[in-house]
């Protein structure tokens, strides 16, 4: 996990919404430069960042662009993230199924063991997910 600050330029926002059709989540983007570095955040509100702020934002570089799991605005003295809690629970909950289904289908010498072993998968990244995004509020607040 890399942390970068700087004075943030060229600030815009996005609102990214999604529907399974029960629910709507909606993803708050805000994109920016920050010392000639292309910078995305994401989180559940929308972010407190301006143009001339100083921000402190640590992510992963991904696809060419600074993914920020967390941003604290020194300016504003505000932190944006996305919620890692329901990462976590989806997480566990997927892990806990997948390995209890490939056991049991293990046993059985049935096929659905690697479809169980997907569930496993998922909760795995779900759970790291979450833990990225702890480990980002961390440094940013440090």
């Amino acid at each position: 996990m890399e942390v970068h600050r700087g004075q943030a330029q060229k600030v815009r926002f996005l609102t990214h919404a999604s529907s399974d059709g029960d629910s709507v989540v909606t993803d708050h983007i805000a994109t920016l430069e920050l010392n000639g570095m292309a910078v995305q955040v994401t989180a559940d509100r929308p972010p407190t960042i301006e143009s001339g702020d100083d921000v402190v934002v640590a992510g992963e570089m991904r696809r060419g662009v600074f993914t920020g799991y967390a941003c604290y605005n020194h300016t504003r003295e505000t932190l944006d993230y996305r919620t890692w809690i329901g990462f976590m629970v989806a997480g566990l909950v997927f892990l806990a199924v997948g390995i209890a289904g490939t056991v049991v289908s293990a046993m059985e010498l049935s096929p659905l063991a690697l479809f169980f072993m997907s569930f496993a998968a998922a909760g795995t990244w779900a759970a790291a997910r979450s833990m990225r995004i702890v480990k980002a509020k961390s440094l940013v607040c440090a």
